[in-house]
């Protein structure tokens, strides 16, 4: 247990950027601690109590410590999780990536519809964002496939940023690509370059 508490206050000492809350004793919260994990959670999970973690969060980052402290075949307090692995997070090949945004975007209107989106990539503006507010999910997927449709064809650039984690917005999108219209390429957070 000595190990444990030493390495707990290691991660602390070493970590003094993530302090949550006033630091308290990792002895203060050993009467909460899983004995049934490895001296690696339990050490990430005493050190993140102290840093002021409350004990969901700790246990999600004793969980990665620990992880990592496998891939790695030791333990090292100064280095703080940070691969999604060790986080049980997968990095799935079948993800999409998001093409890198062009670091020159030039003008960059925001506009509320699709007219005014039409308007000013005829002006040859070359970005656009479309802001339309509603909670009319058919309204937004009109006001959408219509601002697509004006850039299609044309070097500008359409940002869609209100709407795009919606879950609706990749069929809407889906059913874009498969007319065949326009070709997209997908920036982060949402933007389609649409060419014929």
């Amino acid at each position: 247990m000595n190990d444990i508490i030493h390495h707990a206050k290691m991660i602390a000492s070493l970590h003094p950027q993530l302090q949550i809350d006033h630091p308290q004793a990792c002895e203060s919260f050993l009467t909460e601690l899983e004995t049934d994990q490895t001296p690696a959670y339990q050490s990430a999970w005493l050190g993140s109590r102290s840093l002021g973690f409350i004990a969901k969060d700790a246990a999600c980052i004793a969980h990665a410590w620990a992880s990592q402290s496998l891939r790695l075949q030791s333990f090292d307090a100064s280095l703080w999780p940070c691969h999604a692995p060790d986080f049980g997070m997968s990095l799935a090949e079948d993800i999409p990536s998001f093409a890198p945004c062009p670091p020159q975007l030039g003008l960059y209107a925001v506009v509320p519809d699709a007219q005014w989106v039409d308007k000013v990539v005829q002006l040859g503006v070359p970005t656009v964002q479309l802001r339309f507010k509603s909670d009319d999910s058919r309204a937004i997927s009109r006001q959408i496939a219509q601002s697509v449709k004006a850039v299609a064809g044309t070097p500008s650039l359409l940002f869609i940023n209100d709407h795009w984690q919606k879950p609706w917005m990749l069929a809407l999108m889906a059913f874009i690509w498969g007319k065949k219209t326009c070709k997209m390429r997908l920036f982060k957070p949402c933007a389609w370059q649409a060419y014929a």
